[in-house]
């Protein structure tokens, strides 16, 4: 029975249970923080084009896109929802008057899955990642926004040392934050009661991200069952040093940066104005030193100071990666053109860092895999597998007739060359079955609600020239959101051939070779109409991220 906060019933994917009765299977938790929406940006705008089909690609891949990453969002809000410090810094983002939203474009130019825009109050996402990868970037964000609050970053007048010891200190921390939450998840709040809502999707994520810091903080998992959260941050963080390909991109961030704020001036401008421009602008570089205790004092996990300085200053804390170092040289030696006697330029030597990639050991949590961490293999045809919803009159449930019927339709057929012909029959049995075909939208929503997910050759002819109609429809209106003449499911669908195409699958047929063994390849109706579907997706995209410049957004 829900009790105190922790007032919903969910099932073990957090899908909150209303419509069937509990089972001793289900969990409580708490009802998810309220949130700032920015949607996925940037929106869609109807263009002018000579090809018919542009509009339609557009306006459908923005829909499907925008309707799974709001899903998504709300799935990871929810998860963080469920611990003490996601909530609190949820809270937090919501009082500072954040905004959460989706931006590919300005993710990829960072190189990065998620952003902490601090002065502009935007948490910018990357998309078409698992509720659980959205939660642990989320989380990571929302630290870098407390940790920025109390100055935990660095200018082009920080000494290279002090700069170092903040990007550390700032993204170390934001991975802590991470395998707090990670913990949380597995080990349920001290204050909530025994059937609280617990997964392992975010450790397993984790695990698979953050694998040294991933192994500490499974050592340090009786600390965290004790509460004893210093203690745990306390193991954790060293092993950030050991992310080698982490440390890596950003000690050459930080190379890059410090090289483009040296002036650029040649010896016959050194009497000039510009040149004396460039020793007044040099001379401020590099020189404002800061402690590594007030660093380390400045950065918090769950509101308390935790760092202890002399890790920022160990060996692994301060040497930098191969990669920085030529970059630094060439940073110095710009400085000395100008200032041949600065003592800041001996700040830019470093000490080449010795650390290598730890082995990896097999993800203790990868048996664990839910609707929360997605599939590790994509299957073109996903029968239906869900077991709740509404009730018939009968009081059987609706999703469990569905699984059931299907289940039984499909397996028993002895018809049919492939199991792409008995889905399209068994598909049109259905719709056929439960009122004939004038309900054919809601049935198909019912098919895909319960779980269901196939090619476009498995349904029938009708709903496809009906689907394509609402498509053409939406993309000539230009039509999206709530107004969108295409249903949430129907999108779950849409979104399906489309992840078919990008994998270089037919989404009609799955594969030549299975059209013609196919009864239902020799359908011209389903082909005609299809055809028309297809051209409505988009041609796989192909991502180039861009390297990353100093800027006040964060990456995750």
């Amino acid at each position: 029975m829900p009790t105190g906060a922790w007032s919903l019933i969910v099932d073990e994917n957090g899908d909150q249970v209303v419509t069937r009765q509990p089972r001793n299977t289900d969990m409580l938790a708490r009802p998810a923080v309220a949130y700032l929406y920015g949607g996925t940006q940037p929106e869609f705008k109807m263009e002018k084009s000579p090809d018919q089909f542009h509009n339609l690609q557009g306006v459908i891949d923005y829909e499907c896109r925008a309707q799974r990453n709001k899903e998504y969002l709300d799935k990871a809000v929810f998860l963080l929802s469920q611990t003490d410090d996601g909530r609190r810094l949820l809270d937090l983002a919501r009082h500072n008057k954040f905004t959460l939203l989706f931006d590919n474009t300005r993710v990829a130019e960072e190189g990065a899955v998620g952003l902490c825009d601090f002065s502009g109050k935007v948490v910018p996402l990357a998309e078409g990642r698992s509720p659980a990868e959205v939660a642990l970037t989320l989380k990571h964000e929302l630290q870098h926004m407390e940790d920025m609050s109390k100055g935990v970053t660095y200018s082009a007048n920080d000494t290279p040392q002090t700069a170092r010891m903040a990007e550390r200190a700032l993204e170390g921390n934001a991975r802590v934050s991470e395998a707090i939450a990670a913990a949380e998840m597995l080990l349920g709040s001290p204050q909530g009661p025994e059937q609280q809502f617990r997964t392992p999707a975010l450790a397993r994520n984790f695990w698979h991200k953050n694998q040294p810091m991933a192994e500490a903080a499974q050592a340090a998992l009786p600390q965290a069952k004790k509460a004893d959260w210093k203690a745990f941050a306390s193991k954790v963080f060293p092993a950030y040093f050991k992310q080698v390909a982490t440390l890596e991109f950003y000690d050459a961030r930080y190379a890059e940066y410090a090289k483009s704020v040296v002036p650029d001036v040649t010896p016959e401008q050194m009497k000039t104005a510009k040149g004396q421009q460039a020793i007044a602008m040099t001379e401020r570089l590099f020189s404002q030193n800061r402690s590594a205790e007030e660093i380390a004092g400045a950065v918090t996990l769950r509101g308390a100071a935790y760092l202890n300085p002399a890790v920022l200053l160990s060996e692994a804390g301060q040497a930098v990666t191969e990669k920085a170092i030529p970059v630094l040289m060439e940073a110095k030696a710009k400085l000395l053109k100008i200032l041949p006697g600065a003592a800041t330029a001996a700040s830019l030597d470093a000490k080449a860092s010795t650390q290598k990639p730890d082995p990896r050991l097999p993800n203790p949590y990868k048996p664990f895999l839910s609707e929360l961490t997605g599939p590790d293999t994509f299957a073109s045809i996903v029968m239906p597998n869900r077991i709740d919803g509404g009730h018939y009159t009968t009081g059987e449930r609706h999703h469990a007739v569905i699984s059931a019927f299907m289940e039984k339709e499909v397996g028993g057929m002895k018809s049919g060359r492939t199991e792409l012909d008995r889905m399209n029959y068994s598909i049109g049995t259905y719709l056929h079955s439960r009122g004939g075909y004038g309900n054919q939208r809601g049935l198909v929503s019912d098919l895909v609600e319960a779980g269901l997910r196939a090619p476009v050759g498995a349904f029938p002819s009708e709903y496809l020239q009906d689907l394509y109609s609402r498509m053409y429809g939406a993309a000539r209106e230009g039509v999206t959101g709530d107004r969108s003449p295409l249903s949430k499911q129907e999108l779950k669908l849409i979104s399906h051939w489309q992840d078919m195409k990008d994998r270089g699958m037919d989404p009609v047929w799955i594969s030549a070779e299975m059209k013609t063994q196919s009864y239902v390849g020799n359908d011209k109706m389903i082909e005609s109409y299809a055809g028309y579907l297809v051209r409505g997706l988009k041609s796989p995209a192909v991502t180039t991220a861009v390297p990353a410049a100093q800027t006040q957004a964060r990456r995750a």
